[in-house]
């Protein structure tokens, strides 16, 4: 039994709506309906009575149930207040201020509909700098580089279409809860950074031109960021498409599985993951 369950569980009781819960915990309806079926299959009993009903009705066992769930987090957040007391050396017990939530997005094929260097390079290309499919600049200052990166971002926005809207709105509600929002990408600086201003990102963890960060490197580096912004992996979420960002979902206590990619759908059933529709023709542009 997840403790993400018990959360899902205690904010439809809260909201007494599985849409304001789901609203609340940036997900889907469909998966904290799937949440409360998997605490009712596992103690054999119905919490919520069905039927359509809104407001939702907890039952009597539902009821029972919400009180012991409640101490359990709670217990939970005491724990991890009085540990991370010990270590960083505070009294146990003390007051301690609201740990952060950071919430990572992979950004090609994610949170936009592209990938984000095809386009950016051939932009570069139009502007007559000399660079690589991969990259590799010749003769390009990087005030150049980053000059082409905001004109590239300005013109695909112009054109529009450049986000992948249902990530974007995860996004914005996340800024709305006063989450850090951190893109991760194997593109570059120039590359990325314009895009992580046009989403008012916190901060971007970019590859480079001979070593694009990603796989174990990205989990590394998001716990990196995760402790210099003081915050616990299980309160953190991370949005990814491809099977290339297993380590970084993993690294979070709320993996959210952005389209079908097989590989990632098995850890998805398994874990019981956070779902958002995936990009249209993202299957087709990886063959």
């Amino acid at each position: 039994m997840e403790l993400r369950y018990l959360t899902a569980f205690c904010e439809v009781a809260k909201e007494r709506s599985f849409t304001r819960a789901a609203s609340n915990l940036h997900c889907a309806q469909s998966t904290i309906t799937g949440y409360v079926k998997h605490l009712e299959h596992a103690l054999s009993t119905e919490l919520i009575r069905r039927g359509g009903r809104q407001p939702v009705e907890l039952t009597e066992a539902g009821a029972l149930f919400l009180v012991r769930a409640r101490q359990v987090l709670q217990v939970m957040e005491t724990a991890d207040r009085e540990i991370r007391g010990v270590v960083e050396g505070s009294p146990a017990g003390g007051a301690a201020a609201p740990a952060s939530v950071v919430a990572f997005f992979d950004i090609d094929e994610t949170l936009i509909r592209g990938r984000s260097m095809p386009g950016f390079v051939a932009h570069c290309r139009r502007l007559g700098l000399r660079i690589s499919a991969r990259g590799v600049h010749e003769g390009c200052t990087p005030s150049e580089l980053a000059r082409a990166g905001r004109s590239w971002v300005e013109a695909e926005l112009a054109r529009g279409r450049f986000f992948h809207e249902p990530v974007r709105q995860a996004l914005r509600r996340h800024k709305e809860d006063g989450h850090q929002v951190v893109l991760v990408t194997a593109a570059f600086e120039a590359c990325a950074r314009p895009i992580a201003e046009a989403v008012a990102a916190d901060d971007v963890l970019t590859g480079d031109t001979t070593a694009p960060a990603a796989g174990r490197d990205r989990a590394e580096r998001a716990r990196a960021v995760m402790r210099r912004y003081g915050a616990r992996p299980v309160d953190c979420y991370a949005y990814g498409n491809h099977a290339g960002d297993l380590p970084l979902l993993q690294s979070v206590g709320h993996p959210v599985l952005v389209g079908d990619d097989p590989e990632l759908d098995v850890w998805a059933r398994q874990g019981g993951w956070l779902r958002l529709p995936g990009v249209e023709t993202s299957r087709a542009s990886r063959t």
